[in-house]
């Protein structure tokens, strides 16, 4: 039981990173749009490459981690429930 509650929080924490990414894309976007201009344009690039500098090594890392983990916890957690019940 725990193998599969494992395995949906892990899905979940890589929903979550994915989400991060997305928000940072739309930050960035906005501010691009708000701040009209060559200062708004400057701002927003620094800001949003900064974000995305702090994020994208975290993600690449742990978005493929996470996804493999959840999937193996979620594959056999039907096996580990079988020799739990047999053991």
């Amino acid at each position: 039981m725990f193998e599969l509650i494992a395995g949906i929080g892990f899905l979940g924490v890589a929903l979550v990173v994915l989400l991060v990414f997305g928000l940072a894309a739309m930050v960035l976007k906005l501010g691009i749009g708000l701040m009209k201009g060559v200062v708004g344009l400057v701002l927003g690039l620094v800001v949003g490459g900064v974000v995305l500098a702090v994020l994208l090594p975290i993600g690449i890392i742990l978005l493929p981690l996470l996804i493999l983990l959840a999937v193996g916890l979620l594959i056999l957690s039907p096996f580990i429930l079988l020799l739990k019940l047999v053991f």
